[in-house]
């Protein structure tokens, strides 16, 4: 084969031999005037005449790809009638390299990277493309350790050629399954290569073994030998997903890459680091000492040493538009809080309005706070472009996702059963960054999706109950609703006049409301944005909440800059009718949270009347007034059990108190 090195390629000059398999050779090559780096991959095939503009034709399928676990397509081209693709360069290697042969990743890493791939494959089979080599070496790191599915170039390949005997021999025999190794791949080919990728990571070997017409032989024809077989003791329902994404019959495996995803992430809850179960046969697979060399421990997880990460700097923290809207500019240091991560336990007495906890972990301004399903986690994010997880009992830190790269303005934990996901809306006007919506795993702080949906910053994300789709608004006046599992949008509301402030799901699902700089708080439906009600405000709207019996809405407004009123409004859902007005603040109201049994709401304002305001939800009586923090406050929430309450201030706390 030639080597190419140093000669130019399009705008590229090839560095180095990055890797070559059957049907290319992969380049790291430098932009010649952006000095940029980019991998190019060289398809060996030159292409007739005739083909030439069908693999243009499907190489447009390839790029217009979007997908966070997907590698980007930058350009691609035909010269001296050899086809090529400039790819985003992933720096940190293969799976492969990452695990090598015979090595078992913990479950939690094995659950993240296949819960990527799936994701990418799901995206790719909405295209109506079959990947159709689906193994590790083909799952790419980048420098946050992110999966890249690559090697869509054989599926470009195998149409462009439109030759049968193409797709006969493309992928790897020891991956393919099959009806693939039949001539007929589909997407049910990628689940089974997917599947083969499962059993060879929770046992260290693949399924089949010999040579190439032995192993094309036992796909054919022979089941895969239980997992139990090479790890005693591993949960029947984690062995039974695995093996249906290995039948031989396409329609007998699950309907979709995804879903065999959910199953297994499903089967995967109990055995899955930090969960109490008691495992089974803790003297085999599961005991961290019992594995031979090159294997990992089940509870290991590949993360960095918080030493090694670095905090941003002051001149990186922003100012948020929702701050600048309701009259409060953030803090670019914290006042009388020295540096690093923090906790100050106070007071343990159960009286009403005890704080029991004050975490001071954060460098700015923390703008939204959120329970884990089971209450025993807080997740909080902050202007200083994280979101903090840690212990809410006792305010221990556990970890800092790092992967905004601006203000962090909304975080919210999926939904019980779910509870391991948490999704961190960004965005800034007034400095450079992202507006995205990234969900990522609140135990391997892996990011599974960044959502780029929205064309200026976001400021509220929702799960829905059942946790399958999130609802974001954004400063583009749009809410938008997305699959949580692969970042599809699924519809668009587009009916405000202002920047969208805060969405909530109705408890059954089934409508949004969402509060706006408009004025008003609008009523639709989720499966077709069909407007339901409108509820009015003198003020923009901050802040919207169901109520968990799904009878009342909540909304809280005021502008130091435009007037109006700083106050809650209270609705009726089912008639539209206002209800009440708890006037009890006297700066704008900036955020607004139902107690879980639907009797009390707990308000703030963001400004310089620095209290968090607990009221009944009938009557509108006051009956207790907060008053710890030293700045404005941007958010509050109710533990699960309606006992407590998270409170996130401009002081750069937050503080867990007692609410009752």
């Amino acid at each position: 084969m030639v080597d190419r090195v140093d000669q130019r390629l399009g705008n590229y000059r090839l560095l180095r031999l990055l890797g070559q398999g059957g049907f290319a050779q992969v380049y790291l090559g430098e932009h010649l005037r952006l000095g940029t780096q980019a991998a190019i991959k060289m398809l060996f095939t030159h292409l007739p005449d005739e083909a030439v503009e069908h693999f243009l034709a499907e190489a447009r399928t390839l790029a217009r790809l979007e997908h966070p676990h997907i590698i980007r397509i930058l350009d691609f081209d035909i010269e001296q009638d050899i086809p090529f693709l400039v790819m985003s360069y992933a720096s940190n290697g293969t799976l492969r390299q990452r695990y090598p042969k015979g090595t078992r990743p913990p479950l939690d890493i094995i659950l993240t990277y296949l819960k990527q791939a799936a994701g990418a494959l799901e995206c790719a089979h909405n295209a109506r493309l079959v990947h159709r080599d689906i193994k590790p070496e083909n799952m790419l790191l980048d420098g946050y350790d992110y999966m890249l599915l690559s090697d869509f170039g054989i599926a470009v390949m195998a149409h462009s050629t439109r030759s049968q005997s193409t797709q006969e021999i493309t992928g790897t025999v020891s991956y393919m399954a099959p009806e693939q190794i039949q001539g007929k791949p589909r997407p049910a080919s990628d689940q089974y290569a997917l599947g083969v990728i499962a059993y060879e990571w929770l046992c260290g070997c693949l399924p089949f073994h010999g040579t190439t017409t032995e192993i094309t032989t036992q796909h054919l024809h022979i089941k895969p030998p239980p997992l139990r077989e090479h790890v005693p003791g591993i949960p029947t329902a984690i062995e039974d997903v695995v093996l249906k994404a290995l039948e031989k019959d396409p329609h007998q495996r699950f309907t979709s890459v995804q879903q065999f995803a959910t199953a297994f992430e499903q089967a995967c809850l109990d055995y899955l680091p930090g969960k109490k179960t008691v495992l089974p046969n803790t003297t085999g697979w599961f005991d961290p000492v019992m594995h031979s060399p090159g294997q990992v421990s089940f509870y290991a997880s590949v993360t960095r040493p918080e030493s090694e990460v670095q905090l941003p700097t002051q001149d990186r923290r922003g100012i948020s538009r929702r701050a600048l809207l309701i009259g409060t500019i953030s803090m670019v240091g914290l006042v009388g809080i020295s540096g690093g991560f923090g906790l100050f336990a106070l007071s343990q007495q159960r009286r009403m309005g005890s704080t029991l906890v004050t975490y001071v972990g954060h460098l700015n301004s923390v703008a939204s706070v959120a329970w884990s399903p089971d209450g025993t986690r807080i997740a909080s994010g902050s202007w200083d472009q994280t979101v903090q997880v840690w212990d809410a009992t006792s305010g221990a830190h556990l970890f800092v996702y790092r992967g905004h790269t601006t203000n962090v303005n909304a975080v919210a934990w999926s939904p019980a059963r779910t509870d391991h996901r948490i999704a961190s809306a960004s965005g800034n006007s007034f400095f450079k960054g992202e507006h995205v919506v990234q969900v990522w795993d609140a135990v391997t702080k892996a990011r599974l999706l960044t959502y780029s949906g929205h064309t200026l910053p976001v400021h509220t994300v929702a799960w829905s109950p059942d946790g399958t789709l999130i609802a974001s608004g954004s400063e583009d006046k749009s809410v938008q609703v997305w699959a949580a599992s692969n970042g599809i949008l699924i519809r668009s509301y587009s009916r405000h006049m202002g920047l969208v402030s805060s969405v909530a799901w109705s408890p059954d699902g089934n409508h949004i409301a969402s509060g706006s700089e408009d004025k008003t708080v609008q009523v639709w439906n989720t499966n077709t944005t069909t407007l339901i009600f409108t509820f009015d405000h003198t003020s923009t709207v901050n802040a919207v909440a169901w109520s968990p019996d799904g009878t009342r809405i909540a909304s809280a407004s005021g502008n130091i800059f435009s007037g109006g009123e700083n106050s809650v409004q209270v609705w009726d859902v089912a008639t539209g009718k206002h209800i009440l007005t708890y006037k009890g603040h006297m700066t704008p109201v900036s955020t607004v949270a139902w107690s879980p049994d639907s009797k009390r709401i707990a308000s703030a304002p963001a400004g310089i009347e620095k209290t968090v305001q607990i009221w009944d939800a009938t009557s509108g009586i006051t009956i207790y007034t907060y008053r710890s923090h030293t700045l404005g406050i941007n958010d509050v929430a109710w533990s699960p059990d309606g006992q407590l309450i998270a409170s996130a201030s401009n002081d750069g706390t937050v503080r867990v108190w007692q609410a009752s």
